[in-house]
This record gives C-alpha cells, structure tokens and sequence, in this order.
C-alpha cells in the first residue's frame, strides 16, 4: 500500500490525503507551493523547500519533486546527457574554424536586456496604477513586500510586552506569524522550546486560548500533566454549559464532580504558583492559563440571560451557586495569574460555616494559624472522596502556613507539621496533582529539626521547577 501525505497551505487549508506521485502533479498544477508545509501519516510538518528535512522525513516526496523534473526547482539526477562537443572544422587553407560564439552571445544579451526593459517598465506602470486607483491596497503591498525581506524581533516582541502595549504585541505577532511559526515548527522538540513560544501563549491566551498554525498540545507544552489539553474558551464554555445539572453537586458538597470543570475548581493554586515554567512570561503556566479560560468562559455563560433562565428553572438556588462558582474560579485566577477577578469576599459563607469549595478558598487564603482555625465547614461531605480531599488540603496549607518563618521553625510548627503528614499524599487526591515536593519538603524539615532554608535547599536539588519562596500571599 501506497503512503499518503496532507499538504498544508498557507497554515490556513489543506490539500489531500495523496501519494508523492499525485503530490508531484498537483506541483505541477500550481495547487500548492514550496512554501507550503506537507506531513505523512501524523507524521512532522516539513516545509517543501527545506530540502534537507524533507529528504529526512519525506524522502519520497523529495525525490519526487527535487529529482523527477518537475520545474525549475528539480535537482540533476546524475543521468542526464552530456550537451555534445563542438567539433572544430577545417577549410581548404586548412584553418581551424569555430562557430561565432561572440555574435550569438551579443545577439542573447541583446535579447534579454530588451525583455528585461520591457518587464520592468510594465511592473512599474502597474505599481503607478495601483497607487493612482488604490492607495491602501499600495500601501498594503509594499508593507507585505517589507514583512517577506525582514526577520522578526525577540527584542522588539519583548518590548512591546514590557510596555504593555497589548496592541502593538499583537499586531506585531500577526505581521510576521507565518516566519514566527516556522521557526517555532522547526526549532521545538521534547527537551528544547522554541523561545518564540512563550510570546505566543500570551498571545493566544490573552485572546481565545488557540491560535491557528500552533496545535493544542504545543501551545500547552511538556509540563502541565494534569490539565486538559485543550483549554480554549470555547472548550470550557461548552463543558460548563454541559454540567450546568451538576454545579450545585460541587457547590454543597454532594459529589465531587470528575470532569474537567470539576477538577479546575478542586486545583490547589499554591501549588500551581510554586511550578516554574520558563516557557511562559504570562499567564504564569499551563495550569494558569487553563483558570483565565475557565474564568471567562463562566462569566460569558451567566451574562447569557436565556441561558440563565434556563437555569434558575430547573436550580432552586441557582442564584447561591452561581455565587459560589464564580467566587471560587476568581480566586483561583487572583491568587496565581494576580487578575482582579476576586473582591475579598468569599461567597458561600453562612452562620454555620463554609460551603465546600469556599472552605477551600478561606483555608488557602489563611495568612496565620489563627485565620485557618475561623474556616469551618458547614458540615462534613458524605463522600469519601470529598472528605480525603478536605484533610489532604487543611494539611498542605498547615505546611504552607509554617514556613512563615525562612530560618527556624519553633516548636509547635514543628508539631502541626508532624501530626499532618499522615494526610499528605503524594498524589492529589481527584485534582491528579503532582505533591511529591511538597511531601518531601515536609520528610526533610522533620529531618533538619526545623531548620526551614536547609529543608528547601536539598528539595530544590531534587525538585528544580518547585520555587517555595511564591507560597505567600505578600
């Protein structure tokens, strides 16, 4: 069986699926070009013109276009003839003659000079024309003409970040996007990013959370292991609208609900604020930019007044839960992306205590022993589930509350710490977090009698993207 290959025009369009033979035919029908990219089998996107990689990958595609004569961009085979040799003739006086090399070269260079003259006085009649019926698009065509000569900035697209100038960030990614992904496609592996992608996870996040050309899974990078791939506005719209049944479940403590939505407003945002990514400038990581999403995709859901009638139909107290999710989802955004999405208030508070996701709020916001003692529940889930989660959280913010002091603990620190270990668990329970730093951070303080910057120091040899210094709230 024949492989098969997808071309990808522009990043916009496809063409395909066919095999090097009609692949080299449609070549030959101008249906695509050597700046387009090609892929066989899921395989890596090559652009046509990078010989070297496509006879890497693609040696079929490479030896049908570049060594079966397909254009002017074919390569010699090493089986075409030799052009024969001139034979030099005799006259009668025994003479050597040769052919008059030197008028057919002056009658050549005649020829395509003259059409040289006429080709560029007619591209500049056209470009007079164009300017007299259509400034704008004139102008249009000398600033692509200056984008396709010039190579895009690091240091520009750093400036304007630095600036703020949201406006001329984007811009600037959108002039020069085809030369960014390119580089971005050919210089990204699974131990090296290109350095263009943290600027465009900006911008794709500060807009819709995609971006066309760059696919969910580079755009996410190698890190972020227990968040969905896609986190698209779109995408969390739709799983939010999808569980609208289930929201006041995780609002009063029924059933922890194991979806994707579910498990966003279980995350523990001091975890996610002490995993370092230098792979984003902004939001602070995968896990951050996921939280932005949701966050806007909620809000845009609950200023859908249809929708929201819908809703208060079939939830008595849809008003409370609504309060509580959006309560809950602008914490996690404040607390680790610093957005102004949380006014203070932990919504879901009654005489009686905390409902249960604002009981994880009020305990991750705790700045003292003092404060977390005043987080009490409003009752004890009759899940199991819900209720491992809750001591696994009081424990790792137990931990998070002793190292208020950066050289010693003192003893009753030392103490809280001890009795929480039991509940430390490696692996967060129904968020899949990674807690293996924390858990032995806590193993090295119990070893280092409190000695907190030796406990940090041996963590940070075994853990070198875990920066504990971001745990406060200062």
């Amino acid at each position: 069986m024949k492989k098969l290959y997808l071309i990808r025009r522009r990043l916009e369009s496809f063409v395909g699926p066919m095999t090097a033979e009609q692949l080299k035919a449609s070549l030959q029908r101008l249906e695509f070009g050597l700046q387009d990219e090609v892929s066989g089998h899921c395989g890596r996107w090559i652009i046509l013109e990078n010989k070297k990689q496509l006879k890497s990958y693609y040696p079929e595609v490479y030896t049908a276009i570049f060594q079966g004569e397909v254009g002017p961009w074919a390569e010699p085979t090493g089986l075409t003839k030799k052009p024969a040799k001139v034979k030099n003739k005799k006259n009668s006086n025994n003479k050597v003659t040769t052919p008059n090399k030197n008028k057919e070269s002056k009658t050549t260079k005649g020829g395509m000079g003259l059409a040289v003259f006429f080709l560029f006085g007619a591209l500049t009649a056209a470009m007079v024309a164009l300017y007299i019926v259509k400034p704008s698009l004139f102008t249009h065509f000398i600033d692509r003409v200056k984008v396709l000569s010039s190579k895009p900035s690091l240091e520009m697209i750093q400036s304007y970040f630095d600036a703020g100038d949201l406006k001329g960030y984007t811009e600037y990614i959108r002039k020069y996007k085809g030369k960014i992904l390119e580089d971005v496609h050919a210089n990204s592996k699974l131990d090296k990013e290109s350095p263009w992608l943290p600027y465009l996870r900006f911008y794709a996040f500060h807009d819709q959370g995609k971006m066309s050309g760059l696919s969910n899974a580079l755009l996410k990078g190698p890190h972020a292991v227990s968040a969905p791939t896609d986190c698209t506005l779109d995408s969390w719209k739709s799983r939010f609208k999808d569980g609208m049944q289930e929201w006041s479940s995780m609002v009063y403590t029924r059933e922890l609900t194991k979806n994707n939505w579910g498990r966003l407003l279980a995350w523990d945002p001091h975890w996610i604020k002490r995993r370092v990514d230098k792979g984003w400038i902004e939001p602070i990581n995968y896990y951050g930019a996921c939280i932005y999403m949701a966050y806007r995709a909620f809000e845009d859901l609950i200023n859908d007044k249809p929708l929201m009638e819908r809703y208060t139909k079939i939830e008595a107290n849809a008003s409370e839960v609504i309060s509580v999710l959006k309560s809950r989802l602008g914490w996690l955004s404040y607390l680790v992306n610093q957005t102004e999405t949380f006014d203070g208030i932990i919504a879901g508070q009654t005489d009686r205590g905390f409902l249960g996701l604002s009981y994880w709020t009020c305990i991750e916001a705790a700045e003292s022993f003092q404060e977390m003692e005043s987080c009490k529940k409003t009752h004890d889930s009759q899940s199991q589930e819900w209720q491992d989660l809750d001591r696994d959280r009081l424990s790792k913010n137990i931990l998070r509350l002793a190292l208020d002091n950066p050289k010693h603990l003192n003893k009753t620190n030392l103490e809280k710490i001890q009795n929480s270990l039991q509940y430390l668990m490696k692996n967060g329970p129904f968020t899949r977090l990674d807690y293996r730093a924390e858990v032995y951070l806590a193993e090295e303080l119990m070893k280092a009698d409190g000695n907190v910057e030796a406990a940090i120091e041996s963590t940070k040899k075994e853990f070198k993207f875990v920066d504990f210094s971001k745990d406060f709230l200062k």
